[in-house]
């Protein structure tokens, strides 16, 4: 009788991550570790040292937004607590990381020397504990005979349920030996096909509900991008021809050219949509993600449960039923037998700009009034604003790009950004996380070029938020990724003079919290090991970068115009000014 082969528990974990799409591992070194990632070349895997958990776990995060699913890896103790922040983030948004924590044997745990909260034996379980509300499973892999099993059953969780699990992977267990004959066929991790009749009766009920309405509406979330069925989503769009909005994290998760397409849906944007949304007789919520800034105070809960139709990740409600379907499935099914002359479809006119939209045109119901309020005519029209500059992003954006945005005035003023189609934007919608934007870029960077997507990496952040993860530049450089990084500032480039109108000066008083370390942001790529690339047209070379400065209108037109600007590997790291007062439609509208 043959022998089986065996494989380490190690080999067999990092093995199995690979096989799920998985080819980088975010995280940070630490004592328990070291032994673990001898084991990652064997199973094709490349490790990602960062500077600090934070910014491990961003990067991970940032990657699942791309490749579907991500893994992060620290020590147990003090590097695992610190992993809590950036694991809150892809908990509430539906984002599958994988976090393994490499820990002490029990033997070792004897000495109590090891990031010790108690003084028993305790501590291992206090820090799966303190994980529970943030991953969906959680396991200690101490027992050889069902390591294997366990690690499977985690990752098939993790990638189905879409949320972070917590694998304790004790010293003593890496050289463990399992046997390797599961390793042959690939983990099941996508969902199984509807069940027929379920699916024919759920369809049933949605077209019944779709045709006796008069003023239907789409409405697709967080979810479609999530689950990566955006194809699934745009092509139901496409078919039933209906009034489209996304919320902010559903935001290019279809075509924003499509005729359809009637603009982001947020707590800020609402007069016209709200009010053609509230009026629906049937609003189809297409993966949603609730929250009062990704949907609009009021939605879906002041809706009524009977003119709702949502898709959810493994069912669907019609009215107060429920119906066991996974989006894909049902949503391909409308798709091909919906009748649309039984349709009835009522036009919005979208209060979304539109490339092509004169500046200052048709801003989101708001009255002339309304709209004076907000006014920044008091700048140069040669400054730059947000009320310019975002509706200018869409000229200068290219299909396939990847567009990271920090929370605050960047995450607010892209809701009038008009994406390109294939544009994927990244955002944390719900978490908010101040420094996140960084280094997931790095993370959604790396994981786009190991897919051979085609497109560039843009993230756009602030003073705060650079700050806080500054590091991950020095990852990307490392890593030679290609991020083009906006640094908005409302100081004059290389001193600590910001620009405050006099205006501003009286009405604001200056208050020592808003106070923070004052930086010379161009010189953070350098900082960070970077080699500058001097003069036009030369070669490529290692942690490259290129640092700009933008004060006006005419040098940001000038600067996106430049073809080794659009074009040339490495960093390009621009420092973009704004006068200290300005602010994008939708933050003022929030603090009004």
């Amino acid at each position: 009788m043959a022998t089986e082969s065996k494989v380490t528990v190690a080999h067999y974990l990092f093995t199995r991550l690979r096989q799920v799409g998985i080819k980088s591992l975010h995280g940070v070194a630490g004592e328990y570790d070291i032994e673990a990632l001898e084991y990652l070349e064997g199973a094709g895997l490349k490790w990602v040292g960062c500077a600090n958990e934070l910014n491990a776990g961003y990067a991970a995060d940032g990657y699942a937004r791309v490749k579907g699913i991500s893994a992060l890896f620290t020590p147990s103790g003090a590097s695992s607590l610190a992993a809590l922040s950036p694991l809150a983030g892809p908990f509430a948004e539906n984002i599958p990381v994988v976090h393994i924590v490499s820990c002490p044997s029990p033997s070792q745990l004897d000495g109590q020397a090891h990031h010790a909260l108690k003084n028993d034996n305790s501590n291992l379980g206090l820090f799966a504990d303190m994980h529970k509300r943030v991953t969906i499973a959680q396991t200690h892999l101490n027992d050889t005979a069902t390591a294997a099993a366990d690690i499977d059953r985690l990752l098939q969780t993790c990638y189905q349920r879409s949320r972070p699990i917590y694998l304790a992977l004790p010293t003593s267990i890496l050289a463990a030996e399992v046997i390797a004959t599961p390793l042959a066929t690939p983990l099941s991790i996508l969902p199984q096909p509807n069940t027929p009749e379920i699916e024919a009766t759920a369809s049933a009920a949605i077209l019944f509900q779709l045709y006796q309405a008069t003023r239907p509406c789409i409405l697709v979330d967080g979810g479609a991008l999530r689950r990566k069925i955006t194809p699934v989503v745009e092509k139901f769009v496409r078919e039933s021809k209906l009034p489209t909005f996304v919320t902010a994290a559903g935001k290019s998760a279809i075509d924003e050219s499509l005729a359809n397409f009637a603009g982001v849906y947020t707590a800020e944007n609402g007069g016209a949509m709200r009010d053609f949304i509230g009026g629906s007789d049937c609003v189809i919520w297409i993966g949603g993600l609730g929250d009062a800034s990704n949907a609009p105070a009021g939605f879906p809960k002041g809706l009524s449960t009977l003119r709702t139709i949502a898709f959810h990740d493994s069912y669907a409600e019609v009215g107060y039923a429920r119906y066991t379907v996974h989006m894909r499935g049902i949503l391909n099914r409308l798709s091909s037998v919906i009748d649309l002359s039984r349709v009835k479809t009522t036009p919005f006119r979208p209060s979304y700009p539109r490339s092509g939209d004169s500046p200052g045109s048709d801003y989101s119901g708001l009255t002339a009034g309304d709209f004076a309020k907000l006014s920044l005519s008091k700048h140069s029209d040669i400054t730059i604003t947000h009320a310019w500059l975002w509706r200018k992003l869409s000229e200068w954006l290219q299909p396939g790009d990847i567009l990271l945005t920090e929370c605050g005035a960047a995450f607010k003023g892209v809701s009038e950004t008009v994406l390109p189609n294939g544009c994927l934007a990244i955002s944390q919608t719900l978490c908010k996380s101040c420094g996140y934007a960084l280094p997931a870029a790095q993370g959604a960077a790396l994981a786009a070029r190991e897919q051979g997507r085609l497109g560039r990496t843009v993230v756009f952040v602030g003073e705060r938020g650079l700050q806080a993860t500054a590091q991950a530049v020095g990852t990307m450089l490392q890593h030679n990724l290609d991020v083009t990084v906006f640094v908005i500032t409302d100081r004059i480039f290389g001193t600590n003079k910001g620009y405050v109108t006099d205006e501003t000066e009286k009405s604001v008083a200056r208050k020592p919290w808003g106070d923070m370390p004052k930086w010379h942001n161009g010189n953070v790529p350098a900082a960070m090991g970077g080699k500058t690339m001097l003069g036009r047209g030369q070669e490529r070379r290692e942690r490259a970068f290129r640092t700009y400065g933008v004060m006006t209108k005419e040098e940001v037109e000038r600067l996106w115009g430049e073809k080794e600007f659009k074009e040339a590997g490495g960093m390009n790291f621009v420092e973009m000014y704004m006068p200290k007062d300005e602010a994008p439609r939708a933050a003022k509208l929030a603090c009004r």
